[in-house]
């Protein structure tokens, strides 16, 4: 259904070639709280996508695998509003990575590679599980 022009929340957009309209259910403006629905007119989140098995793709045009990246960055601010600490999952090249940035160091936290190999603290695991610690005196621990 296309709300005419002027409802509150609807997005408006080409509908066909020739048709302006929107549909809130579909992509909604809620800018009392600053909040984009997709899917919903009721956006509960900054962004809310909604729909039966929904899933967000964040996709590099880059297309050799080997030098392609993509991240979801996750992060807070810092004094002034600039980008504070942050946590990244990224596609980066072959492998997932956990990257974690505590305060202007970046550092692979977690790495799974295209053979299933994951290595915590290590960039390039060789084996089925590596664990690594850079600092001395550190161990790991495996408790059943």
């Amino acid at each position: 259904m296309s709300d005419p022009a002027g409802t509150a929340g609807a997005v408006q957009y080409y509908v066909n070639s020739s048709t302006f309209g929107g549909d809130k259910d579909k992509l909604f403006l809620d800018t009392s709280n600053v909040r984009l629905g997709i899917g919903t007119d009721s956006p509960d989140t900054i962004l809310e996508a909604v729909g039966s098995d929904p899933v967000l793709t964040i996709r590099d045009t880059e297309t050799s695998h080997a030098s392609a990246s993509s991240t979801l960055r996750l992060a807070e601010s810092d004094a002034g509003d600039a980008l504070g600490r942050y946590f990244d999952l990224t596609k980066s090249g072959e492998s997932f990575k956990i990257i974690d940035d505590n305060g202007g160091s970046p550092a692979t936290r977690l790495t799974i590679d295209t053979n299933g190999n994951v290595g915590i603290g290590e960039d390039s695991p060789t084996e089925p599980l590596v664990v690594a610690k850079s600092s001395s005196g550190s161990t790991a621990q495996i408790v059943s």
